[in-house]
């Protein structure tokens, strides 16, 4: 699933804001105001106030002749900083409807690959384990967990984990300044490098890496602490020095960001957002209260967001941490594990602590707690090895969820995106809107899918070739079935568009997200929860689950009178048809 410049899509508030600094401002008015196709609802307004000299003239402020505001991206800027120079290159190289693919290539799928590369060299710089182990572990990051949804979507995520996996990798290598802990934390090694200098320079690398996630999202400065406090516990005060002002130019360019859109460098977009839903949620703390209990264990074995239906990879790493931490020996490799034990656990309260909208909408996965996969990373070759052979399943079924999510439109839980799979296979709504320009599957839909078809034949033919290469030996046999994989699951999917038509393909997608927005409304156990869920049923013009949405509600917080009356009169406005 590609993005496309689809109504509503929260990936096209960076979309508006690339096509915004290309015209040298920051504002996306043209795009988001009425009239202007209203693509995304992440969006903030910030009121406009007449100069002096106007007012002296007239006495007054028409609004006929003064703007009342503009519209900003409703999210951090940090990806749209970064895509920028491709922006620039690419909407002069390659035709409108190619534009996105090239920004998701640049923006997720590129930082993916980034990504495993640091997590293999944070691994190796950590652990003892062999270079082909740390490979594993890159591998198992970027294939194995929700990096990969997230690496073909253009959301900030796959940007802001490669970043945290990389400021990871250089405050663990063993190059840092002399610090309390004079040997590699889980090594038990003596540190070498190119003396104090070079290590200094390399936590202050650290420190802008941090910094620039955070302007990607601002929910990962959670990682970015535990960073700063491992840069402090490898170097001492020189180390968290060198990290602070390392992150000192991110910062302020976020700042200046924050100054020239919202009037203050500590204003963010959620302090003048334009949704109503996002204003109330953010009002009181930014929406962060005490953590639920019942929301971590949503977020661990839950079926909507939960880590054992969309990534137990990770489960693993939890698990060899949780083995180094309790290992007696060596004491420095006891302290890495705990500090990234804490920093997961950081993470994951802060998460729970959103109770009004942990859920995150239509995502994958626990996204808010993505920042945590490069430090669960550092327990997979402990995790592995304590798991035995029951590893492999859990690596094998954590891959086949993994490409679920990188295949598939996200629905309200895993259940939803199974049955997406299972009956659909992987869909390609997205390099269809891509290749043809339109807003919808349509009968010319089918040029595409033909291609499809013949792109997804081309990697198991070119893997046949490669089967009778000699050199490869073993290895034939699993690149050929792998190769096969995609192409066997799309199979579904070409049949019922070519047999049936796109419109049946329409239509069973639909019934699927309907039952899987019904199991939502049941689930819910807030009113507020209820009430959102009430307005995704109305925005699908779905009366029968907005009335149960608003059912809820009512069940729920009895007291509200508000809610009570808006479910008498649906009710009487459907006894009326």
């Amino acid at each position: 699933m590609l993005a496309t410049p689809l109504p509503w899509l929260n990936e096209n508030r960076t979309l508006d804001l690339l096509r915004a600094m290309a015209h040298g401002r920051f504002w996306i008015d043209e795009w988001v105001a009425p009239g202007g196709g209203g693509e995304t609802p992440d969006k903030a307004w910030v009121e406009l106030e007449p100069s002096s000299a106007a007012l002296s003239l007239t006495g007054v402020a028409p609004s006929s002749a003064f703007p009342r505001g503009h519209y900003y991206c409703g999210g951090a800027p940090g990806l749209a900083f970064f895509l920028y120079p491709v922006h620039e290159v690419a909407r002069r190289a390659v035709p409108d409807r190619l534009l996105e693919l090239v920004l998701v290539l640049f923006g997720s799928a590129l930082p993916l690959a980034l990504g495993a590369v640091a997590v293999k060299r944070a691994v190796e710089h950590a652990t003892a384990c062999s270079v082909e182990t740390a490979v594993f572990a890159g591998a198992i990051h970027a294939l194995a967990t929700i990096a990969l949804p997230f690496g073909t979507r253009l959301y900030a995520h796959s940007l802001e984990v490669a970043l945290i996996a990389g400021s990871l990798a250089l405050v663990l290598r063993r190059d840092a300044p002399s610090s309390p802990l004079p040997t590699s934390p889980l090594r038990g090694e003596e540190t070498h490098g190119g003396g104090p200098h070079r290590g200094e320079v390399t936590q202050a690398l650290a420190g802008f890496l941090a910094a620039c996630a955070v302007a990607c999202d601002y929910n990962v400065a959670t990682a970015a602490l535990a960073l700063f406090v491992l840069a402090f516990l490898r170097g001492g005060v020189r180390g968290a020095v060198a990290f602070s002002l390392g992150a000192v130019p991110a910062a302020a360019a976020l700042g200046w960001y924050h100054q020239v859109c919202f009037g203050s460098p500590f204003d963010t977009p959620y302090d003048h957002h334009a949704d109503p839903v996002t204003r109330d949620l953010v009002s009181t703390r930014y929406g962060f209260v005490v953590p639920s209990p019942r929301i971590l264990f949503e977020l661990v074995f839950g079926t909507m967001r939960g880590f054992l239906w969309t990534q137990p990879a990770a489960l693993l790493g939890v698990l060899g941490l949780a083995a180094s931490a309790r290992a007696a020996a060596p004491r420095e490799g006891r302290s890495l594990a705990r500090l990234a034990l804490s920093a997961f656990a950081l993470i994951l309260l802060a998460h729970a602590s959103r109770t009004r909208d942990w859920p995150a909408g239509s995502s994958f996965g626990a996204r808010y707690s993505i920042a945590a996969l490069p430090f669960l990373a550092l327990g997979y070759p402990r995790g592995i090895e304590l798991a035995g052979r029951a590893a492999r399943p859990i690596l094998a079924g954590s891959f086949l969820l993994a490409l679920v999510g990188a295949t598939n439109d996200w629905g309200a839980s895993m259940i939803g995106n199974l049955e997406t799979a299972w009956l659909l296979g992987p869909r390609t709504r997205g390099l269809n809107m891509l290749l043809l320009g339109t807003g919808e599957l349509t009968a010319t839909a089918r040029t595409s899918l033909l291609a499809c078809f013949v792109l997804s034949s081309a990697l198991p033919a070119a893997a046949i070739l490669l089967v009778r290469s000699r050199s490869l030996g073993r290895s034939a046999s699993a690149i050929l079935a792998i190769s096969l994989a995609p192409w066997i699951a799309s199979v579904p999917f070409q049949y019922v568009t070519f047999m049936r038509g796109p419109g049946v393909v329409e239509e069973r997608y639909r019934e699927i997200q309907s039952a899987d927005l019904e199991r939502r409304i049941d689930g819910a156990w807030d009113s507020r929860e209820a009430r959102n869920l009430a307005l995704i049923a109305a925005g699908r013009n779905n009366a029968r689950l907005y009335l149960r949405a608003l059912d809820k509600a009512v069940e729920l917080d009895p007291r509200d009178e508000k809610i009570r009356g808006l479910r008498d009169a649906e009710r009487k406005r459907l006894q009326g048809e």
